[in-house]
């Protein structure tokens, strides 16, 4: 098979092939469902949420105060800032659920708190229930920005591990740009339709209910916490378009001891075992950094920024934020697996910290033109690294059995770093004008320097590499499974770097190291040609 999982066998002579459509080496129509639906029930209303009451700011208080009762200010700013305190209580209570439900009945929960908000705010008679819906919103796009993306690195083969957890963010960012386009005043950003522009996450969070049969659960919860390995095996055999999958099995239940040994425990003891204590702050750290990227300050005042210097009309630079940003992250995605994790970050944050630093300067020297140019660059830069791979790379770093809860603390992170840059940014920009951005910039150039330090390349490696990457350079405190030691014939796996090919195998004489499913496995091969599929 061309997949990881045999790649002694040429795609045209294996036997072992199901009846499923392929679309390309790795995609079969079960993956492409299963990579869709979620998107577009998830992380895409996560985005839309983001943005839908940042343009029709006015015509919604011109509402309640015409009839109901008026919305000042700060009331005003805590309806905003409520949905990422509701998306810091739905990622910490993801781990939960995850942990007993899966991956389906989370997201399918999601849905449910999505449709209960919808119906809150386009009803609400009062800016108080306004609020409520805003909290309710937040916590579904909270256990959406956790189980999502997991989701996503769990069923993907390795090769395409990255592009596929990238499409998280390309959901995040087609979100953005329909609920921009949506609360323009020439479409549905009057005192008349605002409505129905916080009713339309409806229809997606509907659709996936609908189409709950038409994805598949994640195999690696099947097997691991829920003990059904025939079900996790026709998964797997689903997703990767063949009959042969029992060896990817026996690599998913090398992690089944790790597993059992946490499984009873307190819902966050396993995010502080020493195996993932570094890949914990690591991840922590890339998710605040990507929220004191100040990104949605940008989004939240590009617009008002360059319409008070007349460079363009609101409407036009709301539309061209959006498709610029959609654009990057399309790319972003795209190159993720080419171009490596590790150095898309560096680049990305080397990219918004120079802009930064220009658009200080545009903004003390009054150069309007090059304001435009700065705050454009810096969604461009945000886009092509860290807003893809963050989550992409914050699901790679953690072993099955401290994944459901780390990640919840991770992301968790994310949403109160960005309900502090919410919260604060206004009063910056009151207090420091033109160097309001300085701190984001500090923030990036920090952000740089410890991704430099301490991330990883995770590009093609398996889960338990990864991890031992992450702590060779501090106590080499985890090692690979023994089981996995057996395998390789007790050979360090420090000796087991060569060359690693865009199959995701890592060439060494005598062995061949072929990641399935984000784990590892050896076979012990004579010396071959490379297989190319």
């Amino acid at each position: 098979m061309d997949d990881e999982g045999d790649h002694l066998l040429s795609p045209s002579h294996s036997p072992h092939r199901l009846g499923h459509a392929r679309f390309g080496l790795h995609w079969t129509s079960s993956l492409i469902k299963s990579v869709l639906i979620p998107i577009f029930g998830g992380t895409f209303i996560v985005g839309y949420n983001l943005s839908s009451l940042n343009l029709p700011k006015t015509v919604v208080t011109d509402h309640f105060c015409d009839h109901s009762d008026c919305i000042d200010p700060i009331f005003w700013k805590a309806i905003v800032a409520v949905y990422a305190a509701g998306g810091f209580v739905g990622a910490l209570s993801a781990a939960l659920f995850l942990t007993r439900w899966g991956f389906k009945m989370p997201m399918l929960l999601s849905n449910a708190l999505m449709i209960a908000a919808c119906l809150l705010m386009s009803l609400s008679p009062h800016a108080s229930v306004l609020f409520l819906g805003r909290l309710v919103a937040g916590c579904a796009s909270g256990l959406s920005t956790v189980a999502v993306p997991m989701y996503l690195t769990d069923i993907a083969p390795t090769r395409i591990r990255g592009v596929v957890g990238g499409l998280s963010q390309l959901g995040v960012a087609l979100g953005i740009l329909l609920s921009q386009f949506l609360a323009l005043p020439e479409v549905l950003g009057t005192i008349d339709l605002w409505r129905w522009v916080v009713f339309v996450p409806i229809g997606p969070s509907v659709l996936q209910l609908l189409l709950v049969r038409h994805f598949v659960e994640s195999p690696t919860w099947l097997l691991l916490y829920a003990d059904h390995r025939n079900q996790a095996t026709e998964v797997l055999q689903q997703l990767r378009g063949m009959q042969h999958v029992e060896s990817i099995v026996q690599i998913i239940e090398q992690n089944k001891a790790q597993v059992l040994a946490v499984r009873h425990a307190p819902t966050f003891k396993a995010a502080f075992q020493p195996s993932a204590t570094r890949p914990l702050w690591v991840g922590a750290a890339v998710q605040a950094a990507q929220q004191f990227s100040g990104i949605f300050s940008i989004f939240y005042y590009s617009v008002s920024f360059l319409a008070d210097r007349d460079i363009a009309d609101p409407s036009v630079i709301t539309i061209m934020v959006g498709v610029l940003h959609l654009i990057a992250t399309v790319v972003g995605a795209v190159a993720i697996e080419r171009t490596g994790r590790r150095r898309m970050l560096l680049l990305s944050l080397a990219g918004i910290s120079v802009f930064y630093a220009t658009l200080t300067a545009t903004l003390v020297y009054a150069v309007d033109a090059m304001v435009a140019v700065s705050i454009l660059s810096i969604i461009v830069a945000y886009g092509l690294g860290l807003g893809p791979v963050a989550f992409v790379l914050t699901t790679e770093i953690f072993t099955a059995s401290s994944a459901p809860s780390a990640m919840s603390l991770c992301v968790a992170v994310n949403w109160l770093c960005g309900l502090i840059v919410i919260a604060t940014f206004g009063a910056c920009y009151d207090t420091l004008g033109a160097y309001a951005f300085t701190p984001f910039l500090g923030t990036c150039v920090l952000a740089g320097i410890l991704v430099y330090l301490y991330v990883p390349e995770t590009r093609n490696l398996g889960i338990e590499e990864i991890a031992w990457k992450i702590h060779e350079d501090s106590d080499n405190s985890v090692q690979p499974s023994r089981t996995l030691r057996q395998q390789l014939s007790v050979t360090p796996a420090r000796s087991l770097r060569g060359s690693t090919s865009s199959e995701g195998s890592v060439a060494t004489p005598g062995v061949t190291l072929t990641m399935e499913h984000g784990l590892s496995t050896a076979v012990i091969t004579p010396l071959r040609p490379k297989f190319h599929a």
